[in-house]
């Protein structure tokens, strides 16, 4: 199993962010382990161990717990229960996760939470922008809204919020199942392999370059790698698209890598 998996299920982020607009401020609590993260990093729970009371408990996804229940804060989420509903497997703790703007997660990992050990974890953007940067095993992880991804993260990750917005997914901790089985074998890697993800900003950009040879050489002579990724950002923005310095730089690694990897 690979490290990632883009499943086949898309939701609705708007009607989602609609969710959002009925919780509390007061209903988030900040991250129970501080030295894992700087800046804002806070959780809200949907479901949460049985009998738990206290705001730590409830946000703690205990791997003994045998029983999960859903939270007050979800009969206010129509269509967060629709979208657990979607889901076809047994479900333990489910989170909704905050990362402030200028914040970041410091690489680390949770062992238990890996297919090959029966447990998933699943996210689903809610809100997020183009300069958040989740690595995972030392490569970038694009997750768009709506989208719903498979991460293992029992291997080294961590994440960084560089925009102007709140990051926020819906995070569910999934007990493997045949269902669950199909939906990710049926699955893809989310363009990890590809130079560019099909479909982004960055996609259409790359297009726009090529069927204008002024913009071509304007870019051309950025000779420097800074100076030319904030030539492209800029150049985007000005065409209406947005695309972050991190995607340009990791498109350009892995555009390196294929090079050095091809046969000659």
């Amino acid at each position: 199993m690979t490290d990632r998996v883009r499943l086949a299920l898309r939701f609705d982020a708007a009607a989602m962010r609609g969710d959002l607009a009925r919780l509390a401020a007061s209903d988030w609590v900040d991250h129970f382990v501080p030295e894992h993260y700087s800046g804002t990093w806070s959780v809200l729970p949907l479901r949460a161990p049985a009998g738990a009371t206290h705001p730590i408990q409830m946000i703690y996804p205990d791997p003994g717990c045998g029983t999960y229940v859903d939270t007050p804060l979800l009969a206010k989420c129509p269509t967060f229960r629709r979208v657990l509903a979607a889901l076809q497997c047994p479900l333990q703790a489910v989170r909704l996760m905050k990362l402030a703007p200028g914040s970041a997660i410091k690489p680390h990992s949770d062992f238990d939470l890996a297919f090959e050990q029966g447990r998933a974890r699943l996210h689903v953007p809610v809100a997020t922008n183009a300069d958040v940067e989740l690595v995972l095993n030392g490569t970038r992880v694009v997750l768009r809204e709506g989208e719903c991804w498979y991460l293992k993260l029992s291997d080294t990750h961590a994440v960084t919020n560089r925009g102007a917005t709140d990051r926020i997914h819906l995070v569910i901790d999934a007990l493997v199942n045949p269902w669950l089985e199909d939906q990710l074998a049926r699955g893809d890697a989310g363009g990890a392999a590809a130079s560019i993800d099909q479909g982004s900003d960055l996609e259409r950009f790359r297009d726009l370059v090529l069927r204008d040879p002024s913009l071509q050489r304007h870019l051309a002579q950025l000779d420097d790698r800074d100076r030319f990724m904030a030539g492209v950002v800029e150049a985007a923005a000005a065409a209406g698209l947005q695309v972050a310095a991190g995607e340009i730089d990791a498109a350009m690694r892995r555009a390196l890598q294929r090079w050095l990897e091809e046969p000659v």
